[in-house]
């Protein structure tokens, strides 16, 4: 992978006006049978900070070039380009500073040579690993530290809504009736109960009419 930048380029306003306010960015691939990619990044300096407001890939083929156009009206602005292959790079970057009318603005113009760059060459052959080295002297265990303020408690949720009431089950088979249980052994006759007081005697009752006078007997026989 390859990376190119134009690092942090000056473009304070003369007279008011900024010199650059457009960027033109040309991108050619010199191979006539690799297709390569490039991711272009944009940065404008704000207050000591490298803000990103450009991020953008294009695949590029064999012998294709690519322009693209870009706001630049900031103080300060920087462009990087990153690139797929790792040896003997196709890809050739050119940037061109431009004014509201559209001229170059020579100060803020850079081709591939004078960009900033790192290009890597093949990685060698990973070297054996060491002896691991011997195990250092575990310090000394450190105090606690203070338990923190137990945090205020939430608020409760709120209730969730009740859920359907669910259809009742089917009705379950009657069981079979139970034999008659045994009949139990009669409970022994109780003692009489004492006798009760006598009653009081009752008023005698009134005295009957006189009943009528009998028929006379027979005359006896006479006596010698």
């Amino acid at each position: 992978m390859s990376f190119l930048s134009t690092g942090p380029i000056e473009n304070n306003a003369v007279n008011g006006v900024r010199p650059t306010q457009t960027v033109t960015i040309r991108i050619d691939n010199r191979s006539d049978v690799t297709a390569s990619s490039v991711q272009i990044q944009g940065y404008y300096m704000n207050g000591g900070l490298r803000v990103l407001y450009v991020s953008e890939s294009f695949d590029i083929a064999p012998n294709q070039v690519v322009t693209n156009s870009y706001f630049a009206n900031f103080d300060s602005f920087e462009f990087t380009f990153t690139t797929t292959t790792t040896v003997n790079d196709p890809i050739q970057v050119s940037v061109w500073g431009k004014s509201s009318t559209g001229s170059l603005v020579t100060a803020h113009r850079l081709v591939s040579s004078e960009l900033l760059g790192d290009i890597p060459g093949l990685t060698g052959v990973t070297g054996a690993t060491g002896s691991p080295g011997a195990t250092g002297v575990t310090g000394a265990t450190g105090s606690p530290g203070a338990t923190g303020v137990t945090g205020a408690t939430g608020s409760p949720g709120a209730t969730g809504v009740t859920g359907a009431t669910g259809s009742p089950g089917a009705t379950g088979v009657t069981g079979a009736t139970g034999s008659p249980g045994a009949t139990g052994v009669t409970g022994a006759t109780g003692s009489p109960g004492s006798t009760g007081v006598t009653g009081a005697t009752g008023t005698p009752g009134a005295t009957g009419v006189t009943g009528a006078t009998g028929t006379p007997g027979a005359t006896g026989v006479t006596g010698a």
